[in-house]
């Protein structure tokens, strides 16, 4: 039994009461999809995050998703306050 002790960083995501904005900005379920994409590297191009969000796309159009329906779901709002 190999005893030697690895250890890598994990991302928690803690949510917390914050301050209510004079302006905020409501997220949309891509800025939630894409908090996926920083699971392991913090440091996430705009490259990766595009090619994530092709092959998640990919993935649901290949099992019958409706490209405008998932392109609208996915730029919806969340009602977060």
């Amino acid at each position: 039994m190999n005893k030697q002790k690895n250890y890598r960083p994990i991302q928690l995501s803690i949510w917390y009461p914050a301050m209510v904005s004079q302006n905020p900005e409501p997220m949309i379920y891509k800025d939630y999809f894409l908090l996926s994409a920083a699971e392991i590297d913090f440091e996430v191009s705009d490259a990766l995050k595009d090619s994530s969000i092709a092959e998640y796309k990919s993935l649901l159009l290949q099992n019958g998703v409706n490209g405008n329906s998932f392109d609208k779901w996915f730029n919806t709002q969340d009602d977060c306050r």
